[in-house]
């Protein structure tokens, strides 16, 4: 079993060998047999969705591709909340000041109402040998930590990266 395509905002690379998988409704915990990527659990949308996934990864097609987040929520906070207060009160001048920033310092399009690309994950953990790579967590160790434990992940003091 192969993940041929393996792109997130935490990490990315060219493919990752799977040697085992179990699938719990739309959870999927996967083993792997590359030494970098030791584990991935991926939270699906919908079961189909990881019954699908699960099929791609016996036929060694498949993918896991989440767009990096381009929207007004990824930006830093305290900009964000300018931001909307500017748009609020009508403030042009500055909304024209802040769009430029956002977009020149964080590749960001607060007016852009396009759907981020997720591969229908709706979160995914990645333990590796550096520690713990997941995505729909932002702002919620302690949620990730819970996830993790429900689903059979070990939990120990690994160094987080949420995003």
């Amino acid at each position: 079993m192969y993940i041929e395509e393996f792109i997130t905002p935490a990490m990315a690379c060219s493919g990752v060998s799977i040697g085992s998988v179990v699938r719990k409704g739309n959870v999927l915990l996967c083993e792997s047999d590359d030494v970098d990527i030791e584990r991935i659990m991926i939270e699906f949308e919908d079961e189909e969705i990881a019954q699908d996934f699960e099929r791609a990864l016996e036929n060694n097609a498949a993918r896991i591709i989440i767009d990096e987040d381009t929207s007004l929520d990824a930006a830093p906070e305290e900009l964000r909340n300018e931001y909307l207060l500017c748009e609020a009160a009508g403030n042009q001048e500055r909304l024209e000041e802040l769009h430029k920033e956002l977009w020149e310092e964080y590749g960001i399009h607060p007016d852009k109402d396009e759907p981020r690309k997720t591969s229908g994950i709706k979160r995914i953990a990645v333990m590796h040998d550096t520690g713990v790579s997941a995505y729909g967590f932002r702002g919620m160790e302690s949620a990730l930590r819970e996830w993790m434990k429900a689903h059979g992940f070990p939990v120990t003091d690994w160094n987080l990266r949420v995003c």
